[in-house]
């Protein structure tokens, strides 16, 4: 491969190498979304967004970013791969801002070795299944937790970033063949692609006659879900910003309402209740990296 750019401002400029490796995720961009092409043709800063092409002139990526402790080439490179550059393209022309890929509403792990003997399964290949979302397009076809995603499309999948690749590559609003086993069974069946669900729910940002001024929270939705890594059965309401005050006493962007005074909170009224009657001291659990944790404070 040819890697084309203007590394340091000095010029356009060509290096070759070879295709290094293939499917890297989150080496790159730190990212469980990255899914890149990694190869040893020096790319150094400047060679961000240049081609990557084979000895026939044809697109193989675009060149992304390098693995440095210098900040120089050590040949790891990494490139995104062209046939999703295609899909930012179909995107674009579209007129969208940004890149929205496929929503699966799950999530899952690799099949390991003692993950298929204890199983007893006849591959190592595949995607088990830990956690689905109710209104998942997977679940709406009968798959479900437990179960095994073997093939999209007619491809191999081990992973749950390459699953995420191969649908961002076919694109929303078309559908995609998934094979999987259940219960010993192989079975497919044809998903939609579409974009993670934009439920209308309740968000308010208390404001000067509550002791937590400037405190913004919302009910959850798929996409809080996904975004904070929280439980899709999980329940409570979000902080998306503890304002100034709230921030003092220990709450984070993120954080899960659980409790507040030892008195559950699923809705926002619960929570403006609550904050009301605080005198002078009390308590607050949530729910943060998967821990529960309880702040105590005094005003």
């Amino acid at each position: 491969v040819l890697a084309i750019g203007n590394p340091f401002g000095v010029g356009q400029t060509v290096t070759n190498g070879i295709i290094s490796g293939l499917a890297r995720t989150g080496i790159a961009s730190g990212s469980a979304k990255g899914y890149f092409l990694q190869t040893d043709a020096p790319i150094n800063p400047g060679n961000s967004g240049g081609a990557l092409i084979d000895i026939s002139g044809s697109l193989v990526g675009v060149n992304t970013s390098i693995l440095s402790r210098s900040g120089g080439s050590n040949g790891i490179g990494f490139a995104i791969p062209a046939d999703l550059v295609g899909q930012f393209l179909v995107q674009a022309k579209a007129g969208r801002s940004s890149f929205i890929r496929p929503w699966a509403g799950m999530r899952g792990q690799p099949i390991t070795f003692e993950m298929a003997a204890s199983l007893n399964l006849p591959a190592m290949s595949g995607m088990i299944i830990s956690e689905l979302h109710e209104l998942s397009p997977f679940s709406k076809v009968g798959i479900g937790v437990g179960d095994i995603i073997t093939k999209v499309d007619g491809l191999d999948i081990n992973s749950p970033a390459e699953m995420l690749y191969r649908m961002s590559v076919a694109g929303i609003g078309t559908a995609v063949d998934i094979s999987y086993l259940s219960k010993g069974i192989t079975k497919s069946s044809k998903i939609d692609l579409v974009e993670i669900p934009n439920l209308r729910v309740k968000e308010v940002t208390l404001g000067s006659e509550f002791i937590f001024m400037d405190l913004r929270i919302s009910e959850l939705t798929p996409e809080f879900q996904s975004k904070f890594g929280l439980s899709f059965s999980s329940t409570g309401l979000i902080v998306l910003d503890p304002g100034r005050i709230a921030s003092r006493l220990g709450l984070r962007r993120g954080d899960l309402l659980r409790e507040i005074n030892g008195k559950s909170v699923d809705k926002i009224e619960d929570v403006t209740s609550a904050i009301s009657s605080i005198k002078n001291t009390g308590s607050i659990t949530i729910i943060r990296s998967g821990r529960r944790v309880s702040l105590r404070f005094r005003l």
